[in-house]
Formats: structure tokens, sequence, C-alpha cells
């Protein structure tokens, strides 16, 4: 699926202000922290204003979010909580990653949960990407490099592909992830690191591709974004 744009036309120059999916999905999981207002949810984002007004609009037009107060700004509906719910079936965890594995860049990190391999496809198969398109999908949305690692227990991470050992390029990473993230190791099934320019782009893309890494469920929870 192509990433879902919201486009308006403002000013005589017609310039245009934009929003992607991304930006959809990371702002009802940042409201499900409680009310946030316009200008802070602008800077959580990295939007221009008009974005952040028309993402805003679209949401309240989808009933995904409504106002709480004039001071204290948007809340999730009813819809939006369902979606949130929905969500956190996919991710585990996420927040800022406590190493820096990239050079001048900021890191997000998500635990995707074992759900995903519960949705089949039509072959009867799990229906999720290989690391080289997650990487892809990262990029298009403005990080720069990702690592991606398979949970083998709650005590042993690695890339999922053959050959490559975590151990020979990261030596004490391991280490960290087990002191930092014992509770989510238990219920995750791969970890995405995605690094960016700003620890907002980082986050968003962190977001997206963790729910696109699982089409399925991408398809599906994408479609309650236009019911």
């Amino acid at each position: 699926m192509a990433n879902y744009k919201e486009w308006i036309k403002t000013g005589a120059r017609g310039a245009r202000a934009e929003f992607s999916d991304a930006d959809i999905f990371t702002t009802i999981l940042l409201l499900t922290n409680g009310p946030m207002g316009r200008y802070r949810l602008q800077k959580e984002l990295k939007l221009s204003e008009s974005s952040t007004k028309s993402l805003l609009n679209y949401c309240k037009k989808k009933a995904l979010v409504e106002i709480y107060s004039t001071r204290k700004g948007h809340i999730l509906s009813r819809k939006g909580k369902q979606i949130a719910k929905r969500l956190n079936t996919i991710i585990c965890d996420h927040g800022t990653f406590p190493v820096q594995i990239f050079k001048d860049n900021a890191h997000y990190f998500v635990f995707i949960a074992k759900k995903p391999f519960e949705s089949k496809s039509e072959n009867g198969k799990a229906s999720f990407k290989p690391s080289w398109q997650l990487r892809d999908i990262a990029i298009s949305y403005g990080a720069k490099a990702i690592l991606f690692l398979k949970v083998l227990d709650p005590q042993h991470l690695n890339f999922p592909e053959e050959g490559l050992t975590l151990e020979k390029y990261y030596p004490m990473l391991e280490t960290t992830i087990l002191e930092k993230f014992q509770e989510a190791l238990q219920c995750a099934a791969f970890l995405l690191v995605v690094s960016a320019p700003t620890s907002e782009q980082a986050r968003k893309s962190a977001i997206i591709s963790s729910l696109k890494f699982n089409e399925n469920f991408y398809f599906k929870i994408a479609s309650l974004l236009s019911g």
C-alpha cells in the first residue's frame, strides 16, 4: 500500500500542507499518554503549522480524536482508543534507544510483538517483510539506517540473516538490551532500532515501519482510518 497522504492547498501560490500515515499513527500513540495541544503536537511530529491543522482536521473528520478543552487540546475518541489498542498488539514497547549505534543520529526503538505471526496470508504463511524491505520502508520515511534483530528467546538476540552474529559487530549490545528491556523481551519477536537526523523522524519512521512489517496487520488497521 502506498503511503497514505492527505493534501490541502493553502495560499495564493498553492503551497501544500501534507502529512502521512506515520503522522496519524504516531499521533494516536502520543495521545494515549493524555491530552495534547496543537502546538505541542506540531513540535512532536516536526510538521508545519498548516500540516498539523490538516492532520487534526482529518483525525476529527474520521472520529479518531476529539477536543478535550481549548486549553488542554485533543484526546483520543472511542474509535481512536480502539485503534491504539490494536497498535499495542504489535508494539510491545517503544522509545528513545539508550545506545548510539549510528554516529550523529537520533535513535528510536520498537519491540515488535509475537502477535503478527498469528496472522497468516492466503498461502498459510505469516506475511511479514524481510529486513532489507523494512530498511527501505524506514528510509522512505526519513531514516538513515536501521538495526533489526530477532529475539531468539528472552536472553538472546541476533540478526535474522544466517551467517551474521550480533557479537561480531556489536559485542556489548546484547548485554545492554538484556539489562534494560527484560519486560519487553518477554513478548517480543523482533527489535527494530531506527536512526534519523532528528528524534521526531526516528520515532515516526520506527513506528510506521514496525506496523508495515506485517502486511496483513497494516492493511487491516489502515482500513479503519478510512472507515
